[in-house]
């Protein structure tokens, strides 16, 4: 019987590519996809530097044929100007310029720092990753023997832009100013979009209808819109200062002497607490009464994995924290009442204006309130596909068992449905940093209007709006980190 050779078996063996080597040995380089891979991004390369270069010359051309000199010093002058409400720009900073106290201020920054990056030199450690943990220790090692020479030069560059009245100080204004309403709205939204989100998915006829009106309504129409309808046709049909509408002097037989609450076309305005030198003792009571109570919830949840008896977490949790809390509040002198660790500063009527208290103006609450209930609507939408992305089996087992509607939600639903409704909810987060731009249509002092007065002063927009887009880039990519390390702690986990 003869026996053939198989040619396969017979054939030389392929030849390998070497690491160092771009084309692949036997294929043509044209139809080499890594020589394809390495021309299209050399092409890109080139047609985006070139374009960066084409707008640059365009721009320094156009400047020199206005006779507008391209300064980016402008952040160093005065400002003129003066804005409606934040923190005030016109004192000095005592750690501007003293290298001591600018030392000890940064100081527990740079242990936040440390601790970071050693918990990233730990977690890459962790996952075998010994070549990114020796680079982050590395990084520490550096940082600890340089740490004065940063601050001192630190220090150095950034003095001459903190003088009081300067526009750097003007423009941190508006930055404020912008952090604080976009921070209240992200907790604003998200409490009530998951509220609402749960409410297009019950039972209940009137509540199911009530959540879709909202949602078409809010999620159909332009925020600007809605902006300047609440702001002209609520706010601004309040009463002037003159005419304030204010809490009621005498309620049945109690007699107040201060106002607690005084509303008009310009703020709502509150009473203020002042903290005293006792407060730190009421401020360490509301520390351990949170610690206390994180401990008695895994306590309570512990007990019940292991006898199945309910947990009642909140009935150990909430007494717990009270007790703490009002120890806290005795040993800071809070008895008799009319002391302890605060001092209520009550709104007056001046001169002119509503004195003292906490004053929240007319254009912040519009722009709060626009980009809550905008906001709302679409997170309400991504919490609902997040809910209904659970598989009706698992509802149906968790009843099975004797779970209640809330529990089902909280301990079955929720948890699942988190995996889905983090990224897209981190979308919202960065359109409110955006969104909150359009403060300038209602008068809201933000980073916008900061800039923009800044501009009309001296006329340099490129260098002004430049570090504007840098301001609200480092915004989005906050909230997309945040989101980011809050997804990968919700992600299912597998081998």
């Amino acid at each position: 019987m003869t026996v053939y050779n198989d040619p396969i078996e017979n054939r030389p063996p392929p030849k390998r590519r070497r690491a160092y080597q771009i084309f692949t040995p036997g294929i043509p380089f044209y139809r080499d996809v890594r020589v394809l891979r390495l021309v299209a991004q050399i092409v890109f390369a080139v047609l985006f530097i070139g374009t960066l270069a084409v707008t640059w010359i365009s721009l320094t051309t156009n400047l020199e044929q206005s006779q507008i000199a391209l300064d980016f010093g402008v952040y160093k002058r005065s400002f003129a100007a003066g804005l409606p409400e934040g923190i005030p720009f016109d004192t000095e900073w005592d750690w501007a310029g003293n290298l001591d106290l600018a030392n000890s201020t940064i100081f527990p920054v740079w242990i936040v720092l440390w601790l970071g990056i050693a918990y990233y030199a730990y977690t890459r450690l962790r996952q075998r990753n010994r070549q990114l943990a020796i680079i982050a220790a590395a990084v520490i090692v550096l940082l600890i023997p340089l740490h004065p020479t940063i601050i001192s030069e630190l220090d150095k560059a950034v003095s001459p832009y903190l003088f009081p009245k300067s526009n750097t100080r003007a423009i941190i204004s508006g930055i404020v100013n912008t952090l604080r309403v976009v921070v209240l709205s992200v907790f604003a939204s998200t409490l009530l979009g998951v509220l609402i989100g749960i409410g297009l998915l019950s039972t209940n006829y009137l509540v199911r209808t009530v959540s879709h009106v909202y949602v078409e309504i809010f999620r159909n129409t332009p925020l600007l819109v809605q902006l300047v309808l609440i702001y002209q046709g609520a706010l601004l049909i309040l009463p002037i200062v003159a005419n304030s509408m204010t809490s009621p002097d005498k309620i049945g037989p109690l007699r107040f002497y201060e106002k607690f609450y005084v509303v008009n076309v310009r703020a709502f305005s509150f009473p203020k607490l002042n903290p005293t030198d006792t407060a730190a003792w009421f401020y360490g009571g509301l520390i351990v009464g949170l610690i206390v109570g994180y401990l008695v919830r895994r306590w309570r949840i512990r007990v019940q994995e292991l006898t199945g008896t309910p947990s009642r977490t909140w009935l150990f949790v909430i007494p717990l924290f009270i007790v703490c809390m009002i120890t806290g509040w005795l040993i800071a002198g809070g008895w008799p009442l009319s002391s302890g660790p605060f001092n209520v500063e009550y709104p007056q009527f001046g001169r002119f204006n509503i004195e003292g208290g906490t004053q929240i103006s007319t254009p912040f609450m519009s722009l709060f309130s626009a980009l809550t209930l905008y906001t709302t609507a679409f997170i309400a939408d991504i919490v609902r596909a997040g809910i209904q992305s659970v598989p009706k089996g698992q509802v149906e087992a968790a009843r099975s068992l004797g779970l209640s509607g809330p529990q089902v939600l909280g301990m079955v639903v929720l948890p699942q449905a988190l995996r889905l409704i983090i990224p897209p909810l981190g979308n919202q987060y960065v359109n409110i940093g955006k969104n909150s731009s359009l403060g300038l249509a209602v008068g809201y002092a933000d980073t916008y209007q900061a800039v923009q007065l800044v501009n009309n002063e001296s006329g340099q927009s490129v260098p002004l709006f430049v570090g504007m887009m840098i301001i609200y880039l480092a915004l989005s990519l906050l909230f997309s980190l945040l989101t980011n390390l809050l997804n990968t702690t919700t992600r299912l986990r597998t081998r």
